[in-house]
């Protein structure tokens, strides 16, 4: 696993689908909404909007091996 945090925004790669927990609070905004991001198609999949509060399990949307995926974390609401 490795991750990355800006303005507004969070990346987590996960290598072969693993699923994992994280804290979309962090990014200190009243709403967090999730995309999951294959780097082999370049393809996007959403993963769903999250209030503050609490630890979130993501699934990605496959697993197995070569099965890689970067979730985005966008912070969005008021508190921007």
């Amino acid at each position: 696993m490795a991750a990355s945090r800006g303005g507004g925004y969070a990346l987590l790669y996960t290598p072969n689908g693993i699923p994992f927990e994280a804290v979309p609070e962090r990014l200190e905004a009243p709403v967090v909404a999730a995309s999951c991001f294959d780097p082999l198609s370049g393809g996007w999949a959403e993963a769903g909007t999250y209030v503050r509060g609490g630890i979130h399990r993501f699934v990605p949307p496959s697993s197995g091996r070569g099965e890689d995926w970067v979730l985005l974390l966008e912070a969005k609401g008021e508190n921007l």
